[in-house]
């Protein structure tokens, strides 16, 4: 609310499902709680659908993920519409890592900047927010009015900047315990509530989400985290989106495997397989890049349209051990 300044005169429209925290909160609560006007999807966000809403409720402020910006964007390229979101204050974007590459397509195709963030369901919303582009790619924003953070490392002790560690949150909307559970000192500690997600933040105060703790494993005995190998990848113009996960090799020491879906115009095959593997070679510490390269159709997404890593996981190490360690 405090962030976006709503009141009585906007026109929300949220392509976000109620079951979520993101979707109740900006579909449902925030609208009637500042009095203003709010319309809801009751079908798959198609872009044909959106376009037509968009035209005949001239929203104010639009809450979305990022697959669905992408699509509207790809969508409206397509059709040559002249950027249809211009006319809008705010357009929000959550429930996933936006890629940096889809920002000023977003930009020059729709007519709009996009605020991103990272929300988080024991704390209702946004914890962390900012206009994308504001910091180095990648960067989910600052802590929210009325919220602290800060990362720590695996004793709980603060960490510098550019340092992976735990995020811990702190404010009056974050839950104080679960329903029918003790609280855990591990989790909350003098009204810090630690989050199961890995953080950075550069010096000028910009937090970067660098996956669920789950998520990073260790290569050569040193932390590899799949969102920046992610971000790397789909910085390459043959890449639409990506995953990477751990899989083993034939030795049981996790190595990067990446799942990619090819951009428009260009051929998955083992000549792109080794030119995307020298990229991030180029891009980020060699121990980094991925051993194997799965090229699929798409990646299995939630109805946040979050990627579903275990589905991933499932048959990533079937894949990895028939494939050739290069």
């Amino acid at each position: 609310m405090r962030v976006l300044g709503l009141d009585e005169s906007d026109r929300v429209f949220s392509v976000v499902r109620l079951c979520t925290a993101y979707g109740l909160g900006t579909g449902l609560f925030f609208p009637l709680l500042a009095g203003a006007e709010a319309t809801l999807l009751p079908q798959q966000p198609r872009s044909e659908a959106l376009f037509e809403i968009i035209e005949s409720f001239d929203p104010s402020v639009l809450f979305a993920t990022p697959s669905v910006y992408g699509q509207l964007a790809r969508d409206a390229e397509e059709a040559g519409l002249s950027q249809p979101l211009r006319n809008t204050r705010a357009c929000v974007s959550g429930a996933e890592g936006m890629p940096p590459k889809l920002i000023p397509k977003i930009k020059a195709v729709l007519g709009t900047d996009i605020d991103v963030g990272y929300s988080l369901t024991e704390a209702f919303q946004f914890v962390i927010s900012g206009v994308a582009g504001s910091g180095r790619p990648g960067a989910c924003g600052r802590p929210v009015p009325g919220l602290e953070a800060r990362i720590v490392d695996e004793h709980g002790v603060p960490v510098g900047a550019d340092v992976i560690g735990t995020l811990q949150i702190r404010g009056e909307t974050v839950l104080s315990g679960y329903w029918n559970q003790q609280p855990s000192g591990e989790q909350f500690d003098d009204g810090w509530f630690t989050t199961r997600d890995r953080f950075m933040r550069d010096e000028q105060g910009h937090y970067y989400h660098c996956g669920r703790a789950d998520d990073l494993f260790k290569v050569g005995g040193k932390w590899v985290s799949p969102t920046e190998v992610e971000r790397a990848l789909i910085a390459h113009e043959a890449v639409w989106e990506c995953a990477v996960i751990g899989a083993d090799d034939e030795d049981g020491l996790a190595k990067p495997l990446a799942f990619v879906v090819t951009n428009v115009g260009h051929e998955p095959g083992d000549e792109l397989e080794q030119t995307l593997r020298e990229y991030v070679k180029e891009e980020l510490a060699p121990y980094k890049y991925p051993r194997w390269i799965e090229f699929v159709s798409k990646l299995p997404k939630g109805p946040t349209g979050k990627v579903l890593r275990y589905k991933l996981r499932a048959g990533g190490a079937r894949r990895a051990e028939t494939a050739s360690d290069t």
